[in-house]
């Protein structure tokens, strides 16, 4: 099993199979179960768009970046760290939570339909990144920021949320160094973008539509 011609039945068979610095190729299909990547150095790619209902990920590399690409997902949660994710889709929610540092999403969709964000950074998170995404909240945001979370960029990508709700939540009360980084993005949202403290955030060359409002009153916007 294993090969083109016998491939495992579920992509979790696939994956618990795979060595340590192999890789598994997700066949085009739907996958009514999850997946759930706890190994070292084993990557996951889909092949003609597969959609699998969830995954989960606690895993780590031993050097550069553990691959996770071009699948689509209901819900996603990562916890692990030195994570890659290009080109994936989220259609629930997603959740990034402490011990999860390194981990960086390019080129992916993330979307909820209400009662959470699009993508929630929880307590904990460290070290990731956000590039040339879109992000689409229903009622709870496009980005919530939670409280504990450090060194997050979110760079060159679109956050927008239903009119009467903020694009971006930043729970953080403490001025942090370096603060949550904001550049080249489109946001939009009524605030755009409401902060609980002063000295959390930063706004480079951003494209805004709505306030950028904090505690401590509206957040500079600073263009090149």
């Amino acid at each position: 099993p294993g090969t083109i011609d016998r491939p495992y039945d579920t992509p979790q068979n696939g994956y618990d199979a795979a060595p340590a610095g192999g890789a598994v190729a997700i066949a085009s299909g739907t996958y009514a179960g999850g997946l759930s990547m706890s190994n070292t150095d084993v990557h996951v790619v889909g092949v003609g768009r597969p959609t699998v209902a969830s995954v989960t990920y606690s895993g780590t590399a031993s050097a550069g970046r553990v691959l996770l690409k071009d699948i689509m997902f209901f819900a996603g949660t990562f916890t692990g760290s030195k994570l890659k994710c290009v080109n994936c889709r989220f259609e629930i929610a997603t959740t990034v939570a402490g011990p999860a540092s390194e981990i960086e999403f390019q080129n992916c969709y993330f979307f909820s339909g209400g009662g959470m964000p699009a993508v929630l950074l929880a307590a904990g998170a460290s070290q990731v990144s956000i590039n040339n995404c879109a992000l689409q909240g229903i009622n709870m945001g496009a980005l919530m920021i939670d409280t504990n979370v450090t060194y997050v960029e979110v760079v060159q990508s679109e956050l927008s949320c239903r009119p009467g709700f903020p694009a971006v939540f930043d729970l953080e009360t403490a001025p942090l160094a370096p603060p949550h980084h904001f550049s080249h993005n489109v946001i939009v949202g009524d605030p755009a973008v409401a902060a609980s403290g002063s000295g959390t955030m930063t706004f480079f060359n951003n494209s805004v539509q709505g306030a950028l409002m904090s505690a401590g009153g509206p957040i500079a916007e600073y263009h090149a």
